[in-house]
């Protein structure tokens, strides 16, 4: 790709040129995981589908790695939409996480996680999963801007 080329798609992104040159997160270590039944066929169009916040992308997000890290990933909306994707858990994971769901559901522990989200340790091999992906839907919300 030229150099103008690069210049001027980060122009139009609104992002910085460096943005683009940067090597991405390789997430094929998550497929195991996140996409172990095929539900979408590679771990990028996963990721495209939980920013789209497509349900069953966000039900399989919140099955694998619980509130906690999910709020870290989608925001609050994981917890104010669960009665939108829940019937897409698997019943015995859905049984859990609707037993969870009202405490994360008031609004003082929401706010708290969210802002303890923002010092959150990246040493657990859960944490670095919802590190990878949190970065990797970021990114694709920038691609996806135009």
């Amino acid at each position: 790709m030229e150099t103008k080329t690069l210049i001027h798609l980060a122009k139009e992104l609104g992002i910085s040129p460096d943005y683009l040159l940067r090597p991405r997160e390789d997430l094929s270590k998550w497929q195991i995981p996140f996409l172990w039944d095929k539900l979408y066929p590679t771990m990028e169009s996963f990721v495209a589908a939980i920013g789209q916040k497509q349900p069953t992308a966000l039900a399989r997000l919140l099955q694998v790695l619980g509130f906690h890290d999910a709020i870290y990933i989608v925001g609050p909306s994981i917890v104010t939409e669960f009665h939108h994707y829940k019937k897409y858990i698997k019943p015995a994971r859905r049984k859990q996480l609707e037993n969870l769901w009202p405490l994360y559901a008031s609004r003082n522990l929401k706010q708290e996680l969210i802002d303890k989200s923002l010092e959150y340790e990246k040493n657990t091999s859960a944490s670095q999963a919802t590190h990878t992906i949190t970065q990797s839907v970021r990114d694709q919300k920038v691609f996806s801007k135009r």
